[in-house]
């Protein structure tokens, strides 16, 4: 699994949410990173299941709400498995022969 910075934050991002949001609303949260990316890695997410996304018409201009399913949460978890990972091995000593 790999998945870009984009994606990781967008993940991220979803799994501190209890209800789905708009994709408007992860880009202002996330304002160091542009729009278009923002969206692109949505899109990206969705095309390869990692976040459910419906269209919300109760407003008057419709807006996709994406929320983090299964498959996003457990590629969230294997990225923090490896970090966590990597911490460990950066803790190691160096040992030279």
């Amino acid at each position: 699994m790999s998945v870009s910075r984009n994606q990781l934050l967008v993940l991220r991002y979803l799994a501190g949410c209890s209800t789905p949001v708009a994709g408007i609303d992860v880009s202002a949260d996330l304002d160091w990173v542009a729009t278009s990316s923002i969206y692109a890695a949505i899109s990206a997410l969705q095309a390869r299941g990692m976040v459910a996304a419906e269209w919300d018409h109760s407003q008057p201009h419709p807006r996709r709400m994406i929320s983090l399913n299964k498959t996003g949460a457990a590629a969230i978890k294997e990225v923090e498995k490896l970090d966590g990972r990597i911490a460990q091995a950066a803790r190691l000593p160096d040992i030279r022969l």
